[in-house]
């Protein structure tokens, strides 16, 4: 199932979309941004895939790396993860830092139930996701609102375990980096699946 134009449309370049905007420094996360890179190197990883991967700003750490972006052209490629086929239990390392937080909950659930099937035993997912309102009234029915018990409940029904102390609400700093309006708080929830 291909995200509907009008999501897509969101994240291109045009005159009413501040692209700056998706172009944040990732320093600005203290907790999910350039702050894991120590966690991935530590895996040794051979494939990694970062799903949703705007700049792919994580490829000159590593570049064996696939980002995989809807709409950014500095992706490896440029289109719906869910249509990259690669083989199941082949990946080592995912990213997906603000990519599920859009579409239904059966959507996510498909999202979820794909990285798991493409992620190794043992293989780790990184995920950082946004547990507001949306932030453009535009794709307000498009947006997804995590809860704690959804990573729980995907966690069990998955069999991915939360790695120890990775589960954080993590503020998002500096303010300047913060959209207008409730949508898109400073907030954000992170945390590490482990596939057992």
């Amino acid at each position: 199932m291909k995200p509907a134009k009008p999501l897509v449309e969101y994240f291109k370049p045009n005159p009413t979309n501040d692209q700056d905007f998706w172009n944040t420094d990732l320093n600005c996360y203290h907790i999910s941004g350039f702050a894991i890179l120590p966690d991935i190197f530590a895996l040794n990883p051979e494939k990694i895939l970062d799903l949703g991967c705007g700049y792919n700003e994580f490829k000159k750490y590593f570049p064996h790396l696939i980002g995989i972006d809807l709409a950014n052209d500095h992706a490896d490629i440029k289109g719906d993860f869910l249509d990259y086929e690669c083989e199941d239990e082949s990946i080592d390392v995912l990213l997906a830092l603000g990519s599920i937080n859009f579409g239904s909950h059966d959507l996510v659930d498909k999202q979820i139930a794909w990285m798991t099937r493409k992620l190794k035993k043992g293989g780790t997912m990184f995920i950082r996701v946004n547990p507001a309102e949306a932030p453009d009234e535009s794709i307000q029915e498009k947006f997804y609102i995590w809860t704690v018990e959804d990573i729980y409940n995907f966690s069990i029904k998955y069999n991915l375990k939360i790695k120890d102390n990775t589960l954080k609400l993590e503020d998002r700093i500096p303010s300047e980096y913060i959209r207008g309006g409730p949508g898109f708080a400073n907030c954000k929830l992170y945390w590490q699946y482990v596939k057992q």
